[in-house]
């Protein structure tokens, strides 16, 4: 056919480099995503450690000192 050779073109989806640099860029992404949902993670642990500490020194629990 006339068209084999648009496989062999480096702009073609099915060209295994492509292929290759999509799926690193799927990996990176989620690696990505992954880490931003760890830190506001932990953010949110050490505003509840933060509050309840708040709590603790208001009730005269703890020293204030220890905020």
């Amino acid at each position: 056919m006339g068209l084999d050779y648009l496989h062999k073109k480096n702009w073609h989806p099915e060209n295994f480099d492509n292929i290759e640099k999509v799926w690193m860029a799927e990996q990176k992404e989620d690696e990505a995503i992954k880490l931003k949902e760890e830190r506001l993670k932990k953010l949110k642990e050490e505003k509840q450690i933060e509050d309840l500490k708040r709590q603790q020194i208001e009730q005269g629990i703890i020293p204030a000192s220890n905020l």
